[in-house]
């Protein structure tokens, strides 16, 4: 306060130093000449912004309505839904003394009413202010602890440019899981056990690829070669609209000019999208300056080109260096810890889990003596400690550390020892064996025992609570003098706060089944009609490999099939015998009871003369009958569904610290020729197979040792010898690819991976190891994120030659599922492999036509580059203080993460939909009524939208950034992305209207309408006697009449019926419709032909523009839209072929919005249930023979196709 004045202060400039910070917050609230009142004023006017942050959500609920001035002071409150009986108590209370026992005026009422709701209201805002700000003292520690979100914005007094805090709470959101996480807790009461153990934290090792210019003159190729390869497409599809054959055959001619072994040259493609200015002029009509069709096409194809150059260089960036800071942007060891062997011991005994076995391997790997006296300086190569050591040890374990340490005095000063820390750390444990460790970890591990450092931690993995990492990288010990003088900076933690997360002890199946996206979405690079090699150099069309792949999964299906008839039916019949023995083997296995199980006994009766079996009971009269029958589902899903081959989920391991050989300890202290990982050469992202290099525990084989090492004979070192001996492992031409990687959720083709193992790891389960690279393509890191491996299944023929067993295998199965698993996933290598590989000397040959290698993350930059512009639009949100302990605050953060939960599964089944739909070839049926047709967006087999971005490249982002709501909720909300508006966006976006599809959705009104369509989908104050979506019907027209009055309300009404084409003929409904298209297509900035044209749209421009709100310095909502002035025109094209120039208001346009997408909503709807009928490989198609009935009838209608929406 100044002069009794409020004046702003910016106590979190990010500009100033902590120091000058508390400085002047000293001086302007601590200061001597600042009163206890002012103090009081200031602290009442900060909470005020939250208490009328909660008096806005009570209105907007529904619960109350406002009525009054243009000041909050002078508003009125009236009471809608509040307990009735607390309002009026205290509404009495606020009357003046005298009026008590008198008659009073309704103003008086009022006046009283309106101020027992504020002092209701502020009552709960501070209780619960009070107590989660207290709460979040005692178990969560102190802000300062997380992460701060800083911004530019404006002065609201000066309006000068002033950096100032933004966020405070998204990380704080996000870390609080680990407050409340489950987990198993270590017993800390054993006496030879210190309480705490010593963490080292280290700086994560940031690198570029060494394949960065590949990547990126890869990616360029590829998206030049698809700009030229979609126009030359689309020339070739007018060329032969009515000859299929014709243009099949054009396009494969196409497709081998472009992609084929005698493709054209880059160059060459290149020099055809870009024109001269001599061209230019000849494409011109030679009389005026006028543009012509001919010249817009030219430069339509040289910006494509540039775009196109663009895209693809970004899309390696993430292999790149940052140029801000000039380290690289790959974080080799991304949330991964790794720990001493005893601390590995102390965790397993205080879990209770140091059996005397686990201790005897621990005994090998430690290298001391055991029993016999017996020391084993390599246990890989001794068959007895082996065995003892693969079958006692575990893989990696994921733990998480969320607790309090005190400030070491000695490192920052005396008056730090009171300070508490309060630190989460998330991580994935890999202990390190002396015996065992390789490369750089060798000299780690001796270097953490010289220090009495325990855990080592990189920086990623400590979520908060972070101290002075030290800067470690494997080249830090170049020398033994460099190696004597690092030492870590290290602080103690309890172990009563470190627990195990998750249990990740072994799986001893080795079946995985195929996840349903990623049999999809490894399709999704495909093209029918390109050439691809297979590995032994065939070349075949993409629509054989499709049909390869088609057939193998009916086959595998059909297998099922016949495997069903066998478990139920007997000559075509079904056996209740065989029934009833399924029936009582399923309930018995998940202890139903045993009424049940009597119940599905066989009995004898006599029908019509004749002894006939039944079940005791009918499955009908049952009362567990629906789940008895899901039981029967799910084994029939489990035969005729399910995909399943060898494999199963492994751990991903950093490569950190494995490639290469210690610099420091001698050759004396380990079996260097042996124990290095794939001979201490870097794994390649690209080699010469065509697929990724890999390394994985040995257990991935165990069904093969299982064949030919029966009674666990060999060593590690013999098994590993004889995998390299049969070209199952290793780096010659040899050996191929026999694994596809993916993760979950699968989105994109870079979330699966063919890998060729070119080493196995010991010791460790369940584990895999993979390039430097993986992280920055896959969007993983390595506090446990699983990889699902589908591998070929091995034969395995032993046979007598020269008197010696020899060993052949083989991939190849004359029948039966290892054939048609093996041949699907040959199939399917064909696509991942499709780029180039290395030669001999790791040079690079070839460039890729494949998406894999793209980032996962450059997705997201699509949607967040249209939120920029949305919010760009709007001044930024400051953080005030309190506001993470507002309860408005909290309710519309769970509602964030809610929507970011939900809104996972429709993009994630579209994006799967997609891939169908490209493979397919269908389309919108082309109505010339249609808005689609109007628009130009009917096709659903299209790969690049309108901006030549990828399609499901925006489908892909749209997952990130649900899966990241805690991390940045902002994209959801700015773009308005919810329940109301999810079938819209998969529409536009499928068809092609790209970044558009979101300014549209990002529309003033959209907003409001998304508002009042949620409201209405509610319970509390809405009408339950009529359904869900006459609700939501109704809750959008009341809203359009009470905001677009005309002199009539009967008139207004009457029009947005018509419409909304409710009220009209068919043919009057088609006329709308196409009227509405010609507003969309004026809306959106489309030509004639469907073609973006330059510049703002109307879309973006009424969101932009502060010329189209009534307050320019606000932003861009609804009610800020101005109605008295036309400042857009359009050409509109009537019905009857007539051109009319019409002039609107920004208010105009947002009600033509509302009626445009009521247009779209037909589309989207029968989109929405396209996308339903193809989950049938995701069994949603019901548990109980009546769910399944009715899934059936829509699939029916869908694919009869009876109204002809679509088309192929």
């Amino acid at each position: 306060m100044v002069n009794g004045k409020l004046q702003y202060e910016y106590l979190n400039d990010y500009s100033k130093s902590p120091e000058d910070c508390l400085a002047l917050a000293d001086q302007v609230f601590f200061g001597d000449h600042i009163t206890d009142a002012q103090r009081r004023e200031m602290m009442a006017l900060t909470l005020e912004q939250g208490f009328l942050e909660n008096l806005a959500v009570l209105e907007r609920s529904g619960l109350i309505s406002v009525t009054g001035g243009d000041s909050h002071r002078m508003f009125r409150y009236h009471n809608i839904g509040l307990d009735s009986d607390v309002i009026d108590e205290l509404t009495r209370k606020f009357l003046p003394e005298k009026k008590k026992n008198e008659n009073l005026t309704a103003e008086e009422w009022q006046l009283a009413e309106s101020q027992a709701i504020t002092a209701y209201v502020w009552d709960i805002y501070m209780r619960g202010q009070i107590s989660n700000e207290e709460t979040e003292r005692a178990f969560t520690g102190a802000p300062m602890f997380y992460k701060w979100i800083h911004g530019i914005t404006k002065d609201v007094v000066s309006g000068k440019d002033v950096d100032v805090l933004l966020d405070r709470y998204s990380d704080q959101s996000k870390r609080l899981g680990g407050l409340g996480s489950t987990g198993e807790h270590n017993r800390t009461d054993m006496v030879d056990i210190r309480r705490t153990y010593k963490c080292a934290e280290v700086g994560d090792w940031m690198v570029q690829s060494k394949l960065y210019e590949y990547v990126r003159d890869s990616m360029i190729d590829n998206e030049v070669r698809g700009v030229y390869y979609d126009i030359k497409r689309k020339e070739l599809e007018q060329q032969y609209e009515d000859d299929k054959e014709g243009l099949q055959t054009a396009l494969d001619e196409l497709s081998d000019t472009v992609y084929g072994d005698s493709k054209l040259k880059l160059e060459e493609i290149e020099k055809q999208l870009s024109y001269t200015e001599e061209q230019y002029k000849e494409a011109g009509n030679g009389i005026n300056d006028v543009e012509t069709d001919a010249q817009r096409e030219l430069k339509y194809r040289k910006l494509a080109l540039e775009a196109a150059k663009a895209r693809g260089k970004k899309q390696a960036d993430p292999l790149y260096i940052d140029e801000k800071t000039g380290e690289g942007k790959i974080n080799v060891a991304d949330g991964a810890a790794y720990i001493t062997p005893k601390m590995a011991k102390n965790l397993l005994r205080m879990r209770g889990r140091f059996t005397p076995e686990v201790e005897k391997a621990f005994a090998y790997l430690e290298g001391i003596k055991y029993e016999d006296g017996k020391r084993v300086k390599n246990p890989l190569r001794d068959a007895d400690a082996y065995r003892v050591i693969h079958q006692a040890l575990l893989g990696a374990q994921k733990y998480s550390a969320y607790g309090y340490r005190k400030l070491d005095p000695s490192k920052n000063g005396a008056d730090s020892g009171d300070v508490m820390v309060h630190y989460y750390d998330k991580f994935a444990l890999f202990p390190i064996f002396p015996q065992l460790a390789t490369g750089f970890t060798r000299d780690l591990l001796k270097k953490m025992e010289e220090d009495g450092v325990d855990m080592l931690m990189m920086a990623s993995a400590v979520k908060t609570g972070s101290e002075s990492p030290s800067e470690l990288t494997p080249d830090s010990f170049n020398t033994k003098e460099d190696f004597d003088k690092f030492h870590f900076n290290t602080y103690e933690q309890d172990y009563a706060f470190i627990r195990r997360q998750l249990n990740t002890d072994p799986n001893e199946t080795r079946d995985n089944n195929m996840g349903t996206q990623m049999t999809k979405v490894a399709l999704s690079s495909l093209d029918p009609n390109r050439p691809y090699k297979t590995k032994d150099g065939k070349v075949v069309r993409g629509r054989t490999i499709l049909d390869n792949v088609m057939n193998s999964i009916n086959k595998l299906s059909d297998i099922g099939k016949e495997e069903i008839r066998e478990e139920f039916f007997t000559n075509g019949k079904l056996d209740i015998d065989k029934f009833s023995q399924f029936l009582i083997r399923e309930l018995e296995s998940r202890d139903a009871d045993e009424n049940l199980i009597d119940g599905v006994q066989i009995e004898e009766v006599e029908k019509d003369g004749e002894i006939v079996k039944q079940l005791k009971l009918p499955l009908e009269a049952m009362s567990s009958v629906e789940w008895i029958q899901s039981i029967i589902v799910s084994t029939i899903n489990k035969a005729v569904i399910d995909i399943s081959v060898d494999g199963n989920a492994f751990y991903q391991r950093s490569v950190w610290g494995m490639e290469g050989h210690p610099h420091v300890l001698s050759e004396d202290d380990i079996d260097f020729g042996f124990n290095t990982i794939n001979g201490g050469k870097d794994l390649k992202l690209v080699n010469n197979d065509g697929s990724m290099d890999a390394v994985v525990s040995i257990d991935y084989y165990d069904d093969l040792f299982k064949k030919i090492d029966p009674n666990n004979k060999m060593s590690f070192a013999k098994r590993r010898q004889w995998l390299i001996d049969h070209n199952i492992i290793g780096n010659s031409s040899e050996v191929h690819a026999d694994t596809i990687a993916s993760r979950i959720p699968t989105q994109a083709q870079s979330s699966i991976h063919a890998l060729r193992f070119v080493d196995v790891l010991p010791v460790v389960r369940d584990t895999i190891v993979l390039p430097r690279e993986f992280t920055a393509i896959t969007g993983s890191d390595f506090d446990i994120d699983k990889l699902y491996l589908a591998r070929f299944s091995y034969g395995i023929k032993t046979t007598k030659v020269d008197g010696k067993l020899v060993d052949t295998v083989t991939t190849k199965f004359e029948k039966g599922r290892k054939k048609y698993q093996n041949e699907l996933l040959e199939n399917y290598m064909t696509i991942l492999k499709d780029h180039g590989t290395t030669d001999e000397n790791g040079n690079v040959i070839g460039n890729s036509t494949n998406i894999s290698l793209r980032s996962i993350d450059k997705d997201t930059q699509l949607v967040k580059a249209v939120q920029k512009i949305v919010k760009g639009s709007e001044p930024q949100k400051r953080y005030y203080a309190y506001q993470f302990g507002n309860i408005a605050f909290q309710v519309k953060t769970k509602a964030m993460f809610m929507i970011g939960k939900f809104g996972i599964g429709p993009f994630a089944l579209n994006n799967n939909s997609q891939i169908l739909t490209q493979l397919y070839g269908v389309k919108f049926a082309k109505d010339p009524d249609s808005i689609l047709t109007i628009l130009g967006c009917t096709d659903l087999s299209q790969r690049k939208d309108k901006e030549n971005n990828s399609i499901l490249s925006w489908l892909s982002g749209l997952i990130n950034i649900h899966v990241d709501v805690a991390k940045d909720p902002d994209p959801i909300t700015d773009l308005n992305i919810n329940q109301f508006t999810y079938n819209l966006v998969n529409l536009l976006i499928r068809t092609g209207m790209g970044s558009r599809s979101l300014l549209f959705t990002s529309q003033p009104i959209m907003k409001e309408l998304a508002r009042v369509y949620e409201d209405a989908s509610g319970q509390y104050l809405t009408d339950q006697d009529k359904s869900k979506t006459s609700r939501q019907k109704k809750a959008i027209k009341d809203f359009l009449i009470d905001n677009f009055k005309e002199s009539s309300r009967n008139k207004m009404i009457n029009n947005i019926n018509f419409m909304m084409m409710e009220d009209g003929t068919e043919q009057e409904n088609r006329e709308t419709e196409y009227l509405l298209g010609q507003y969309a297509r004026a809306f959106f900035g489309l030509d004639k032909n469907g073609n973006y044209i330059e510049g703002k749209s109307i879309l973006e421009d009424i969101i932009t523009n502060p010329e189209a709100r009534i307050h320019p310095d606000r932003p861009a909502t609804f009610d800020n839209m101005r109605n008295d002035e036309a400042i857009y025109s359009i050409k509109i094209t009537q019905y009857d072929g007539t051109v009319e120039e019409l002039s609107m208001t920004p208010k105009q346009v947002q009600l033509y919005v509302a009626f445009i997408n009521n247009a779209f909503d037909k589309y989207g709807r029968k989109l929405s249930d396209l996308v339903n009928a193809c989950k049938i490989d995701t069994k949603k198609h019901g548990k109980s023979y009546v769910e399944q009935q009715a899934y059936l009838s829509k699939y029916n209608t869908v694919f009869n196709n009876e109204d002809g929406v679509f088309e192929q």
